[in-house]
């Protein structure tokens, strides 16, 4: 971070944590709707506090920004997350040390990953961040340097571009997956399309052992929105009654493990290749404190064992 970039004071940094433990009480409740409130009360503390700082100062508001809109998302409510998390990505370009580090951050990568329509807005938002650090005046609210860099129209019309073809999506993969069979039966089969020898062999596994495999890049009817493929894969998932992630590589799946957690009806299992059981992939070591069976295989052997304990 850069050196005008403060810590939080003890006041500060206490009244947030008391919010933080409020909203893991939240999520263990599975009272989904009331946490965005919690991340916005995290936002106005520290942007009140900000505010009585001199000029050049700021604090990092990246995270409660981050996790408002991630929340907002959750509860479909799409644009104003969407704008969340692109102010949290401003945030991130004020105060990296370097714009490689911040478009690597989570608010970054999530919105060109999952949302690459917003692209076009944060090319903008780069440019005029430049623009400002130059001139010497960078605001401290990030709400300003988003209405500088587009038009409010401009904005709405591209976030409500996307928040449309979603909804079309959505008609589309309800009937699609209607059409496959009983959703007891479904199975959600998630991972790297890198990795996507592996994934259509956990397919033909999951199809033998009698259940149906649902892969978003299998809905043909999905092809026009192919830019959506992970907010799509979200619809998918909550229509399964099981879903099958193999992690040994990442690319995309963390926010559909993510979303898994929130569904008591899903039973979830995270697959990885590995020589080695006591060194998984990298990835796969932040996936290691959630709740869900984890299992490691070497040979295709393994893996129909695997999933025929997980599947009965």
């Amino acid at each position: 971070m850069k050196k005008f970039v403060l810590s939080f004071p003890a006041d500060l940094d206490r009244e947030l944590h008391k919010l933080s433990i409020k909203y893991q009480q939240l999520y263990n409740e599975k009272k989904i709707a009331e946490i965005p409130a919690i991340f916005e009360k995290q936002y106005i503390l520290i942007r009140t506090s900000e505010e009585k700082l001199p000029k050049d100062y700021r604090f990092h508001k990246g995270a409660p920004l981050y996790n408002w809109g991630v929340f907002l998302l959750q509860n479909n409510e799409i644009s104003k997350g969407l704008e969340k998390i692109i102010l949290a990505s401003i945030e991130d370009l004020l105060d990296y040390d370097t714009i490689p580090e911040a478009t690597s951050a989570p608010a970054y990568t999530s919105l060109v990953i999952n949302f690459p329509t917003s692209r076009e807005i944060l090319d903008s938002i780069i440019k005029k961040i430049g623009e400002l650090l130059r001139e010497g005046n960078v605001p401290k609210d990030p709400q300003n340097i988003l209405d500088a860099a587009t038009t409010p129209e401009k904005k709405k019309e591209q976030l409500d571009d996307f928040t449309d073809k979603l909804e079309k999506a959505k008609s589309e993969i309800n009937k699609w997956i209607d059409e496959q069979g009983p959703k007891e039966r479904r199975v959600f089969i998630g991972g790297s399309y890198k990795n996507i020898a592996v994934l259509n062999k956990i397919s033909d596994i999951v199809q033998q052992l009698g259940f149906i495999p649902i892969m978003a890049c299998k809905c043909r009817e999905l092809d026009s929105y192919g830019e959506l493929i992970n907010d799509t894969s979200l619809i998918l998932i909550e229509k399964c009654s099981f879903a099958i992630f193999e992690i040994t590589f990442s690319n995309g799946h963390l926010m559909e493990i993510e979303r898994a957690k929130d569904y008591e009806h899903l039973k979830v299992i995270l697959i990885y290749q590995t020589l080695d059981p006591g060194h998984p992939p990298s990835i796969t070591r932040m996936l290691m404190t959630t709740n869900f069976e984890k299992r490691h295989y070497t040979n295709f052997t393994q893996l129909v064992a695997i999933l025929s304990v997980f599947l009965k």
